[in-house]
């Protein structure tokens, strides 16, 4: 039999149950006589005969599915033949190690090199190359033997056993993660010094401000006085121009050509409106009718003459004068009737901007209540496929 089936056979525990029902073959490949008989022979009731079925079927599932479901005895059967077989695998590596020939190590034979090192210093001619040789040589070996004193001699020798091997790999880990953890300290104290000394620069700057509250301003007082200096300074000399030529208002012309400047006051004429001009000669007119009434002929006449005059000097300089009453009364009729039609154009835009934004919100929504029904119908086809929605 195989040592997992004598485990089983040998198991203490299921001794009650009959293991000679399963046909397992053995060493010879012979099944045995009792998987033969049959429940007559046994003299069974149908009730035994169905609970000894169902401990067959028990024992054949158990033997089947492997350790994890068999007898805490046939796992311990197994645990123990996997160490076995570990075992003879470690003895098997350690003996090809021991095997193996030696690496030679300097470090470890330091005696021999050093005769080495006689026998051909005494074949050289040159005695003063000889005793440069011989001091450098020495210098190296007391390096290699510096060096010898280090753990790295401990790496180089081979391992004794595995438990060594263990312990030289936990070795070099913990040393790899106290490099790290140093690492991580030395940042960690950098930017605390960092940080301190902010924290110092920005104290010295409070107290000094509160100290010296004035400070700024003596600073900022003498940025001005340095721009003002500037200032001061007199400007570079310019080559000789012509005698510059003065307008009737006192501003002075460089060039051949007067150009209006954009700071022209005559440029920045604003036009009065037509409301106002209408309401300038109504009151005119008035006034003269007044004179009129009261028998002021005279006064009356020479109020329109000097109007009539100031006109024709106004229109003689190019502007345009607008004194006549019913054309401004005209204009403002006009004025008034676009800006109904301008009114009723922007209520009308208003009103269209309003609905189609109200249509494209709509749209918005039927667009994700639309997204919103797809997706509840993907998941109800997919929960029916797997059949839990009917």
């Amino acid at each position: 039999m195989t040592p997992l089936r004598s485990s089983l056979a040998n198991d203490p525990e299921d001794e009650n149950m009959e293991i000679d029902s399963v046909h397992v073959p053995n060493e010879g490949g012979i099944t045995s006589a009792k998987s033969k008989l049959t429940s007559k022979d046994r003299n069974e009731t149908p009730e035994e005969k169905k609970a000894r079925r169902k401990m067959e079927r028990r024992r054949r599932t158990s033997f089947k599915s492997g350790p994890d479901h068999s007898t805490p005895r046939l796992r311990g059967a197994l645990l123990k033949q996997f160490s076995k077989i570990f075992d003879t695998e470690s003895a098997f590596v350690l003996g090809v190690q021991q095997a193996l020939p030696e690496v030679r190590n300097p470090h470890l034979h330091p005696d021999e090199d050093e005769n080495m090192d006689n026998f051909l210093l005494e074949d050289e001619s040159d005695k003063k190359t000889a005793a440069k040789r011989k001091k450098f040589l020495a210098k190296m070996e007391s390096n290699m033997r510096k060096d010898a004193k280090t753990p790295a001699d401990e790496q180089s020798q081979p391992p004794q056993s595995y438990e060594h091997l263990k312990e030289r790999l936990h070795a070099k880990i913990a040393a790899l993660s106290q490099k790290k953890n140093e690492k991580k300290r030395l940042r960690k104290l950098k930017k605390a010094e960092f940080k301190k000394q902010e924290e110092s620069s920005d104290k010295k700057k409070k107290f000094i401000s509160k100290a010296n509250p004035n400070l700024k301003n003596q600073q900022r007082g003498e940025s001005s006085a340095v721009i003002k200096d500037e200032k001061t300074v007199p400007p570079p000399k310019t080559p000789l121009r012509k005698k510059p030529v003065v307008k009737s208002n006192g501003e002075i012309v460089y060039s051949k050509f007067d150009f209006i400047s954009q700071d022209d006051p005559a440029a920045k004429k604003i036009r009065p409106k037509a409301e106002d001009l209408l309401k300038k000669v109504q009151k005119s007119a008035s006034t003269v009718s007044h004179l009129e009434s009261k028998g002021k002929i005279k006064e009356a006449v020479s109020i329109v003459e000097v109007q009539k005059w100031d006109s024709a000097l106004k229109r003689a300089q190019g502007e345009k004068i607008r004194d006549d009453a019913t054309l401004l009364k005209k204009t403002i009729k006009t004025q008034e009737k676009r800006k109904k039609v301008s009114k009723k154009k922007w209520q009308e835009r208003t009103e269209r901007v309003d609905k189609e934004k109200e249509a494209k919100q709509d749209k918005r929504k039927a667009n994700i209540q639309a997204r919103k029904d797809e997706k509840v119908k993907k998941t109800k086809k997919q929960l029916r496929k797997k059949g839990r929605i009917a």
